[in-house]
């Protein structure tokens, strides 16, 4: 992958990844996105599939209820020093 004109490897990201998959998007269909998690290097990949498709991932009345609570939670336990880090619940 190129980005920037720069190879980007993914087996180099090391940072916590969350991927949010939209079950019935039509424009990236979730198996594409689920195929990013075996590309990342990070030891921390989550993710969480959620019933919408492409834009509802982002503004439908059901993720706002959701789905981004469950995003700034996993946010949350990943921000701060390592030992204010708070486990996130499943």
């Amino acid at each position: 992958m190129t980005v920037g004109g720069r190879k980007v490897l993914l087996k180099n990201i090391k940072a916590p990844v969350l991927n949010l998959v939209a079950t019935k998007d039509h424009l990236v269909p979730p198996a594409s996105s689920l195929a990013l998690n075996s590309k990342i290097g990070s030891a921390d990949v989550a993710t969480i599939e959620f019933p919408v498709g492409h834009v509802g991932l982002s503004v439908s009345s059901s993720a706002i209820a959701k789905l981004w609570p469950r995003v700034i939670e996993w946010l949350k336990s990943r921000s701060g020093s390592p030992r204010t880090r708070k486990k996130i619940s499943k």
